[in-house]
């Protein structure tokens, strides 16, 4: 049983806001997924960028400290996180993007066996 067919379909809106439209759509499209139920979100959110809030930030910025790369934990993934991931990945041999996606994350300690490569 397809369990997605069932779901209701959400249509993103033609105009909006802000001035990259690249960037406008990343947000529209991660708000849609905040709201799916958690099990949905868990396979569907591959990575962690700046502009996210909540536990997964969080997890990630508890890690980042551990290894004494950022001062506080605000749950909020803004620049100072963004830094300190590029600084781990730097540091790892990873891409420096500031992207907390599924290398860096394994890197990082975190299961990321459930998220598709």
């Amino acid at each position: 049983m397809d369990l997605r067919r069932s779901r209701e379909q959400v249509e993103l809106p033609d105009e909006l806001p802000g001035g990259d439209p690249i960037e406008a759509e990343t947000f529209a499209l991660l708000e849609i997924v905040r709201q799916l139920p958690d099990a949905y979100r868990e396979t569907l959110l591959m990575r962690l960028v700046e502009g996210m809030s909540g536990n997964d930030v969080s997890a990630l910025q508890m890690r980042l400290q551990r290894f004494g790369l950022l001062a506080a934990v605000d749950d909020n993934f803004g620049p100072s996180t963004a830094d300190a991931v590029r600084t781990f990945q730097s540091s790892n041999g990873l891409p420096p993007t500031g992207i907390a996606d599924r290398p860096t994350l394994a890197a990082l300690g975190f299961d990321t066996s459930a998220v598709p490569a």
